[in-house]
């Protein structure tokens, strides 16, 4: 069974991303233009907060990001082979 609920170092190892970065956008928050943080849940445990992040607002977080490119180019998307005739 996958798990629900994920530490910072977790999720970022499932969204694809270095734990350093995850924390980086996390303590930028949303900028214009730039990859905005996944949502998160802080838990409050008394002498700290604890963020843990949800696997369903990960994957929905993911399923928003922008795609830049296909994953299965058009036949005219496709690039040319290169030769190494000159």
């Amino acid at each position: 069974m996958e798990k629900q609920v994920m530490n910072r170092k977790e999720a970022a190892a499932y969204i694809g991303v270095s734990y350093s970065y995850m924390r980086a956008i996390r303590a930028q928050g949303p900028l214009e233009g730039r990859l905005t943080p996944p949502p998160v849940r802080h838990i409050d445990t008394g002498s700290q907060k604890t963020a843990l992040y949800l696997k369903s607002d990960l994957d929905e977080w993911l399923r928003r990001l922008p795609v830049r490119f296909p994953l299965d180019p058009t036949p005219d998307q496709k690039q040319e082979e290169f030769s190494d005739e000159r």
